[in-house]
């Protein structure tokens, strides 16, 4: 793909044939065509006109479409009826040998100026015929407060109309390739929980793999947000995710027997453990910003000897145990860590509580003692749980329960070391709790399988990573909802992923591309997002029996 759009600004102009005189006003409010319709008229994209199917041949009712092309040009067709729309939309290109094209056909288009739908609705004027496509106007963040920005033209780089837009748009789409042609909604692709497959997540974690290697530069720091809209990154860092993302990618490495992984995560910890600090007792802290979070910690630990698991190279093991050191100091008898954030000078607390450190903390504990079983790393994990099951957790509800999938991770490799039924009766609770707040029967097609509303990719990662920790140890009766429950959010971050098609309308296309976005109308782009995506997509494959 072309890092440069065409159409000066990308303002999509009629064509000089007879047919011109085809535009919104001419069409009926309504102009839908049957699914099964549209599946055909893109499939047409690969035929000679002579060879399309009898419908396109003969409908006669007024139509506007347009092609996106993987260069990122886009082209206008209309006139009466779909053959002579798509045929001035193809130009003298005939059919297409390779590559994928995208079909927009416009479905529904008034006069009316209300609030706009990200995602959904495009905008036209009528004198010289133009339009912003739905998909230009999200992934360029062309909208504020549900109306076009007064600077759009700026944002895209070119002269905007002084007149108001003159119509609303919204369109069917679908995207051809060699192999397929697949409907599109909101600009991505459509997934089933039922089809899904192991090799198919596996692809789709590589993908957001690739993207975190592409912002990690040769010092082993990454690029930490990225807004494609703008093509701009943000001044801000976070060293705990910066380790989460490390970890994320020699999980990847393990999964897809691919060292290029781990050798960009030995990267990325070179320039972690250049962040670590010496404190009392001959521990490490993980310093950022002359603070210290028991989190960072925990992720550094974590982050370290999977590398060290994957790889085999012990380098960082010392550093891991020094960390380690730090996280035995920060716990209090009951198994509490109370002092989740603390000032690296002083020592003083910072009164900064997050839910999710005490399970990284546990989960950093059992890494160490799979490394040194003599070490006093298990008994430190048990008191932990049982104090964030009995004591945090203990007498909570479903709607108070925390979703914390970091104690599910721990709580599934504690089970392993030392089975006892608290656990698996807690990670129940849990999943209980995880799946009663999922989104299902959504008129928003696309939301089903997320969580809050609009739902988010984050927190459906994270919370499918739990569940895939927790499912083999579930009871048979709640195992396949919860096993459905994952597969769900795994489809809505799989429609969520930038592909090809979306990332063709940012101005920088290669670069966000495979990423993991913030949600399906939000492309703002962080490595947590992609981190926890890759995660979830591994851990999920243990429905498939995939190691």
């Amino acid at each position: 793909m072309s890092g440069k759009f065409w159409m000066v600004g990308l303002l999509l102009v009629g064509c000089s044939r007879p047919e011109v005189g085809v535009w919104m006003q001419k069409l009926p409010v309504q102009s839908a065509i049957k699914p099964e319709l549209l599946q055909q008229l893109a499939g047409s994209l690969g035929q000679p006109p002579d060879r399309w199917v009898e419908p396109i041949q003969k409908d006669r009712q007024p139509r506007v479409l347009w092609l996106t092309w993987p260069d990122g040009k886009i082209t206008l067709g209309r006139g009466p009826g779909l053959r002579p729309a798509l045929e001035s939309a193809l130009g003298q290109k005939g059919p297409l040998q390779s590559g994928w094209l995208k079909l927009d056909l416009v479905s529904l288009s008034d006069n009316r100026r209300e609030k706009l739908e990200t995602g959904m609705d495009g905008l036209a004027w009528s004198e010289p015929p133009e339009a912003l496509l739905p998909d230009l106007i999200s992934h360029r963040a062309l909208l504020k407060s549900g109306k076009l920005r007064k600077d759009y033209g700026e944002r895209l780089h070119t002269a905007q109309r002084a007149e108001p837009p003159a119509f609303r748009f919204q369109t069917q789409q679908a995207l051809w390739t060699r192999q397929t042609v697949e409907p599109l909604f909101r600009g991505h692709r459509l997934y089933r929980a039922q089809d899904l497959t192991s090799a198919q997540l596996l692809k789709a974690a590589r993908l957001a793999g690739d993207f975190l290697v592409r912002q990690l530069d040769a010092r082993g720091h990454f690029d930490y947000a990225y807004h494609p809209a703008e093509d701009h990154s943000e001044n801000s860092y976070n060293s705990l995710r910066h380790a989460g993302a490390c970890y994320a990618l020699c999980q990847l490495s393990r999964a897809s027997q691919q060292p290029a992984y781990a050798q960009a995560a030995a990267r990325g910890l070179g320039y972690l453990v250049g962040q670590l600090k010496p404190v009392a007792g001959g521990g490490l802290a993980l310093v950022e910003q002359r603070s210290v979070k028991l989190g960072g910690n925990a992720l550094a630990v974590i982050a370290l000897l999977e590398y060290q698991q994957t790889t085999g190279d012990r380098r960082w093991w010392p550093q891991a145990r020094r960390l380690g050191r730090t996280l035995l100091a920060a716990q209090v008898p009951s198994g509490a860590f109370p002092v989740h954030k603390s000032d690296f000078t002083s020592g003083a607390n910072l009164e900064f509580t997050s839910g999710y450190y005490p399970g990284e903390a546990l989960l950093a504990l059992l890494y160490l003692d799979r490394q040194e079983p003599a070490g006093p790393w298990l008994a430190a994990a048990q008191r932990g749980a049982r104090y964030l099951i009995l004591e945090r957790d203990h007498g909570l509800g479903p709607d108070k329960l925390p979703h914390d999938h970091w104690l599910l991770l721990a709580l599934d490799q504690l089970q392993q070391r030392k089975p006892d039924p608290l656990y698996p009766a807690h990670m129940q609770k849990l999943c209980t709790a995880i799946c009663s707040a999922q989104l299902h029967h959504q008129p928003e097609l696309d939301w089903n399988g997320g969580f809050y509303r609009p739902p988010r990719t984050g927190p459906t990662a994270i919370r499918c990573e739990g569940m895939a920790a927790a499912w083999p140890w579930l009871q048979k009766s709640q195992q396949e909802i919860v096993r459905q429950s994952l597969l769900d959010g795994m489809v809505f971050q799989l429609q969520a992923q930038l592909q090809p098609e979306s990332c063709v309308y940012f101005p920088k296309p290669e670069r966000p591309l495979g990423a993991i976005p913030r949600s399906l109308t939000n492309f703002e782009v962080r490595i947590d997002y992609s981190q926890h995506f890759i995660s979830a997509a591994l851990g999920a494959r243990r429905l498939f029996n995939s190691p």
